[in-house]
């Protein structure tokens, strides 16, 4: 599984590079994206899905907004939370990306038979609901938010 991540990682990084990204980059553009109309999340529900630390996310963050692909905004109603959203230059750019990545996905899930790719998609989630559920987590939770 290594193996063909890491192989995966290394199509798609040309392409991110262009555009100044990286793979962790990328992904924040993306979560953003599948995050509702409103394309925004507070930075602690970012840290969590990507399983970083809060400073981790930030960090990422910081890297997105001076790219003016992301914007924080603070709470309306707890100052201490900030949420990040897609800007416009930023939707735009990671729905042109994702139109390259479901291409390249599509060409790798091409050499596998339709039984194949159902015994995959299978498989995978059921990887996906173990590791999501087996009780350990990789990176302790902490909130961002300045709330004790």
């Amino acid at each position: 599984m290594y193996r063909i991540a890491t192989l995966w990682k290394t199509r798609l990084e040309p392409l991110l590079k262009r555009h100044g990204l990286t793979a962790t980059g990328f992904h924040v553009l993306v979560t953003l994206r599948q995050a509702g109309p409103a394309h925004s999340l507070t930075t602690g529900e970012l840290a969590a899905l990507d399983l970083v630390t809060c400073s981790g996310m930030t960090t990422r963050a910081d890297k997105l907004e001076q790219q003016r692909l992301i914007v924080r905004e603070r709470d309306d109603h707890d100052r201490r939370i900030i949420h990040l959203r897609l800007t416009e230059h930023g939707l735009d750019l990671v729905d042109h990306l994702l139109a390259h990545y479901r291409a390249c996905e599509q060409r790798l899930l091409a050499t596998l038979d339709a039984d194949e790719q159902r015994t995959l998609s299978k498989l995978l989630g059921s990887m996906e609901h173990s590791l999501r559920h087996d009780g350990q987590t990789l990176v302790p939770h902490v909130r961002c938010d300045g709330r004790d």
